[in-house]
């Protein structure tokens, strides 16, 4: 199992939110890597190896003691010896909707474990507690504290996102900063032959087609194979940018849906996608120190039949944990509503299963939270607070769980204006004065300078 990313913006956010009760020592993060983590667990089955040349006898083979890599369960041994040392020996509780997070109470220590990537997330005395105790059963390796303090970094690489402590400037305030791989984009925009001074940048990821566009582009010619495969190949590596960028999620997910059978209409749309990241190529999401709070927060949307070509419509969505931003996501209706009220329904079912994921990720890291979703959808609300399907007959019965949920007071459901809902960015394509008011109200920054530059000190 691996952890929602989300996960691990929580864990900022929580370094970035006060204690209800002061600690001693500012809390820090620290990140350890396993050294060859599958030869620490022993073998689940037997195996039997051909012994290299050195060691080999006419009619002898091995049989492991412990896991090899390339063997098919070896993942899987390893999550059950590390889980084993964290819950029996050390204490931990593990989370139940995610494996990969745990919590120990006594020492209020919360820990994101990727694959043989241990990140804790305490005060400096449990910190190295928590090593101490580790490397007891596996080694590994330190690679520093993120922190405030003399002597602790002030920018490292995670998952090849760039993690700083640093201070916002208008408030003095410490902050954290959460930058998505900027080479992405440089890659992008240099598979696309978008790089030199005579292609103009745009400051939009792409419009809205009228309707003799959506014509023309059902209507279009397919790509040559090897066009497609550079479409795919740039298509995909948007969709993974855009899970740390919320502006261009939407143009992203629109991309994908030409994944199967890429025309030169497609091709056209990540063009402008490209175009803009020669605008916006670095974003960073700011984690400013905030008050104590236990409040998760959803904001969804929904662009009733914005496809002219389908009639689908998309859903938007963003998550928060008090003012920091956790996760945003743009997708298309599986289903085609038949008004608005209906599709903004299908937006708050959507927005009302990841909040509860959420408030589950972080019930896995010991702490309690409420929940509140807001939507701008007087109707859509109207349907998600009363009981059944009442006049909206045609809806299917799978969705009405949502109304079960808000009267069991799982998660409350409020409105806000829809000048103020930050999902609209991942709805449609906005002008470019609308991506950065909501860009600056989700806590993102502009940068500008080269990856290179960025990830010199950390290669």
């Amino acid at each position: 199992a691996t952890p929602p990313l989300e996960a691990l913006r929580y864990m900022l956010s929580s370094a970035m939110t006060r204690t209800k009760r002061p600690t001693r020592t500012r809390r820090k993060l620290r990140f350890l890597d396993a050294s060859r983590a599958h030869f620490h667990s022993p073998a689940l089955r037997n195996i039997f190896i051909n012994l290299p040349a050195e060691d080999s006898e006419e009619g002898m083979c091995g049989r492991l003691n412990k896991m090899l890599y390339g063997t098919r369960d070896a993942s899987m041994a390893w999550e059950m010896f590390f889980t084993k040392i964290l819950v029996q020996d050390m204490g931990f509780t593990q989370g139940l909707f995610s494996p990969c997070l745990f919590y120990h109470a006594e020492r209020q220590i919360e820990l994101w474990v990727h694959g043989d990537d241990f990140t804790p997330l305490a005060e400096v005395e449990s910190l190295n507690w928590f090593e101490t105790e580790l490397a007891k059963g596996i080694k590994i390796k330190n690679r520093g504290t993120l922190g405030p303090d003399e002597g602790d970094l002030k920018e490292i690489i995670c998952l090849n996102r760039i993690i700083r402590w640093t201070a916002d400037e208008e408030t003095g305030k410490e902050a954290i900063e959460y930058e998505a791989d900027p080479r992405h984009a440089e890659i992008m925009i240099s598979q696309l032959g978008l790089e030199g001074a005579r292609t103009k940048a745009l400051a939009v990821t792409g419009h809205k087609d009228t309707a003799a566009e959506a014509h023309l582009g059902m209507v279009a010619p397919k790509l040559p194979p090897a066009d497609a495969r550079v479409f795919r190949s740039v298509c995909m590596r948007g969709n993974y940018l855009a899970a740390d960028r919320p502006d261009i999620q939407f143009s992203a997910k629109e991309c994908a849906r030409h994944m199967s059978d890429p025309t030169t209409y497609a091709m056209g749309k990540l063009k402008k996608l490209g175009r803009y990241l020669k605008h916006r190529p670095r974003y960073v999401c700011r984690y400013i120190m905030q008050d104590f709070t236990n409040q998760v927060i959803g904001e969804c949307d929904s662009d009733h039949a914005g496809c002219l070509r389908t009639r689908k419509s998309t859903n938007g969505l963003n998550l928060f944990h008090g003012r920091h931003w956790l996760r945003g996501a743009a997708s298309t209706q599986s289903v085609i509503a038949l008004s608005s009220g209906e599709s903004e329904f299908y937006g708050i079912v959507k927005g009302t299963s990841c909040l509860l994921g959420l408030k589950s990720i972080v019930a896995d890291l010991g702490k309690v939270c409420e929940a509140t979703l807001f939507t701008d959808a007087t109707a859509g609300k109207g349907i998600a607070q009363r009981r059944g399907a009442g006049k909206v007959r045609h809806l299917d019965t799978q969705f009405l769980w949502v109304q079960q949920k808000l009267g069991d007071r799982k998660l409350q459901l409020k409105k806000v204006k829809g000048t103020d809902n930050t999902a609209d960015l991942q709805t449609k394509y906005l002008s470019a004065k609308d991506v950065e008011r909501i860009m600056a109200a989700l806590g993102f920054v502009a940068t500008a300078g080269s990856s290179a530059a960025a990830l010199k000190a950390n290669v």
